[in-house]
């Protein structure tokens, strides 16, 4: 059995070789994005038929975030007689967000714990719970995002594919 023969480090790579690499990194950062928004999407569509269900404060949590405030609310309800807790604001989101402190704090203020609140729980799973229906308004626009990079990706991976497949090629017999 012989070794392989090894390259001179020095030759040129084949034409479309960064290009391709490029695209499949591309493609593979759009992946993970991708599918947590998808599972998101499909979560919070999902929401709009979630039954309402009166629920309570148990406590809440200020934190800063990027270009704002969070503020994070855990809740107990009750389903058919079982208690269940949840901190979810809505799909794809655990904290309500706010640009300013003032507003943050204000929220915070208007629902102390013991306040009651709509939350609204699915319907086979009460343990998924959010006090908001719908979407979280970034949801679209990252998988949008995320498609955008796959795409873009996959043009790279064909045109370095192209230029290898149009490169002069060299006879050796």
């Amino acid at each position: 059995m012989t070794a392989p023969e090894l390259t001179d480090a020095s030759e040129p790579a084949p034409p479309g070789t960064r290009r391709r690499a490029l695209g499949c990194l591309l493609i593979g950062l759009a992946l993970f994005p991708g599918a947590f928004c998808g599972f998101s999407l499909a979560y919070g569509r999902e929401s709009w038929d979630w039954p309402a269900v009166t629920a309570t404060v148990t406590g809440h949590k200020l934190t800063q975030e990027r270009g704002g405030f969070g503020v994070r609310l855990k809740y107990r309800y009750e389903v058919a007689g079982r208690l269940y807790t949840s901190d979810r604001a809505m799909s794809g989101r655990v904290s309500l967000s706010f640009a300013m402190l003032d507003s943050a704090e204000q929220f915070i203020a208007a629902h102390p714990n013991g306040t009651t609140v709509a939350a609204y729980h699915h319907p086979a799973d009460p343990f998924q719970a959010v006090l908001h229906k719908g979407l979280w308004p970034w949801t679209t626009t990252a998988l949008a995002a995320t498609g955008g990079l796959a795409l873009g990706g996959y043009v790279l991976t064909r045109a370095g594919r192209r230029a290898r497949d149009m490169a002069p090629t060299t006879d050796n017999a």
